[in-house]
């Protein structure tokens, strides 16, 4: 920051494709399963549940100690929370590698309307919120469970506006999206799609689009909706000024974000370059992620053979003694990103 200055470096770290990350990349070959797609995972290592996982969060904690794209990576992990998928339940555990290399890190700093739509039709969530089962031809009726967790946490909240009747409605809109047992990819069946026609939630007007499109055109509508982007805007400015930012940033990034067309880079630089981030040094309560982090790189810990990684795997087993295992939080919701959730005094001895 002193070599570069502030601005130039917040611009850097919002381009992270043109920051050389090769080192990094060399740590994370070493790795075995993260890059596997669901079926050759499967093939080869049958469910090894300690060592998907184990290896999952090895790979973001060589990116938290070793990446030049920091603000990549604290975005990854903004979204890992927001949509949070618990990678040990059921089925999931061959999906999540898939889902964080696909969806969140390339959609990280993008659009989040690309974002959206990727991760509702990402494999990891379709089964962990009960989709990839959902049917409403016939006598079916389609499980909620996704169409809620789409309306209440991923997009306009639950003080959104929509009701009963919109959820069961969003259900039928994603009945028929399921993922193919073989390959692990999302499919769509449209015998097992609701065939009726759809509209007005939310004000969404479906048009001549129908089936799978129909989907599409009412992520894209929740993406661009004033609560989302209110909703949206809050969470980038919790997660860099403080757990309450002021009403002013709040709105104004998200008329940024509507300004722009849902691009996220564009708000992150608005609230990076605000008085307010300049004066927030120590309102945020670091989470047990970023304490273990920071404290290593203030030691310059290094990742760089067998014996490392095997310490560094025991730091991530101490993370789930502060409440806090990458990737196993157990609801929906996600990793909480407010100081009084993380500051107890068993977390803080651990």
């Amino acid at each position: 920051i002193h070599r570069l200055g502030a601005d130039a470096r917040v611009e850097a770290q919002l381009d992270p494709a043109s920051l050389d990350d090769s080192a990094c990349d060399e740590l994370l070959a070493d790795l075995d399963t993260p890059m596997l797609d669901p079926a050759e995972l499967y093939r080869l290592h049958q469910d090894d549940r300690a060592l998907i996982l184990g290896e999952l969060a090895m790979a973001r904690w060589i990116r938290a100690l070793h990446s030049h794209r920091q603000l990549h990576e604290v975005m990854v992990g903004l979204w890992t929370d927001h949509f949070n998928v618990d990678s040990g339940s059921g089925q999931v555990i061959n999906l999540k590698g898939t889902e964080e290399r696909d969806v969140l890190r390339a959609h990280a700093l993008g659009r989040f309307a690309d974002l959206l739509a990727a991760d509702v039709a990402s494999p990891a969530m379709l089964v962990y919120l009960n989709n990839a089962s959902s049917r409403a031809d016939g006598q079916n009726i389609p499980n909620e469970n996704h169409a809620r967790e789409l309306l209440e946490l991923h997009t306009v909240g639950v003080d959104g506006g929509y009701d009963e009747g919109d959820v069961l409605d969003v259900a039928r809109l994603l009945s028929g999206w399921t993922v193919d047992r073989r390959s692990g990819s999302m499919i769509f069946r449209d015998a097992w799609h609701y065939g009726g026609t759809i509209g007005g939630v939310l004000d969404w007007n479906p048009g001549t689009a129908r089936g799978r499109a129909a989907g599409d055109s009412f992520l894209d509508h929740l993406a661009h909706h004033p609560r989302t982007a209110h909703r949206v805007a809050s969470r980038i400015c919790r997660r860099f000024v403080s757990d309450s930012p002021s009403d002013a940033l709040v709105t104004d990034a998200a008329e940024v974000y509507l300004d722009h067309d849902t691009e996220l880079a564009p708000v992150v630089r608005h609230v990076l370059n605000s008085p307010e981030f300049a004066e927030s040094g120590g309102a945020k309560t670091t989470t047990p992620f970023e304490f273990a982090a920071a404290s290593a790189r203030r030691l310059g810990a290094q990742v760089t053979g067998a014996d490392d990684r095997r310490a560094a795997t025991q730091l991530v087993g101490a993370l789930g003694a502060m409440g806090s295992t990458p990737y196993r939080w157990p609801s929906p919701d996600g990793p909480p990103d407010l100081g009084a959730a993380w500051m107890n005094p068993g977390l803080m001895l651990a």
